[in-house]
């Protein structure tokens, strides 16, 4: 997902830059809208990036922290980008490990491979990105009814 905000991020007309610090692993992240009411005021989500986006013009920023500002948006209520990952299931964040092991370095913010291991997965993050994914499609359905489609 992150790589995928950035791409439309910049599609959009912001910037993709090098963030001053890697974030790697479990870290928290604050909700910064009252745009999405189901969204926790904190979570604990999975980071894999060093790079970062300004926020695109028209955008409203959702997330943030003190690694990275801009932790996800939403634009014109049809388009999320998210800088972290509530995707992740042990699997893919083992397989993320085993294949991009040399990412992973003693910066302030990269969690080692046990602690990112040993970690809970927080449910609330599948319940919330489901949600996101629902608020999508009801956009596209309303899109569609009110154009006669």
């Amino acid at each position: 997902m992150c790589l995928g905000a950035q791409q439309i991020a910049k599609a959009l007309g912001a910037t993709v830059f090098q963030g001053e610090q890697k974030e790697v692993g479990w870290h928290p992240i604050q909700t910064v809208s009252t745009h999405f009411s189901f969204i926790p005021d904190e979570m604990t989500v999975f980071h894999w990036h060093g790079e970062q986006f300004s926020l695109p013009d028209g955008a409203i920023r959702l997330f943030g922290n003190e690694i990275c500002e801009n932790q996800g948006f939403v634009y014109h209520d049809h388009i999320i980008g998210l800088q972290f990952h509530f995707e992740t299931t042990r699997e893919s964040m083992e397989k993320l490990i085993l294949h991009d092991r040399d990412y992973l370095d003693d910066s302030l913010y990269v969690q080692s491979e046990q602690a990112m291991k040993t970690a809970n997965f927080p449910l609330e993050n599948k319940e919330v990105l489901y949600q996101l994914l629902d608020h999508l499609v009801d956009a596209v359905r309303e899109d569609r009814k009110t154009s006669g489609l």
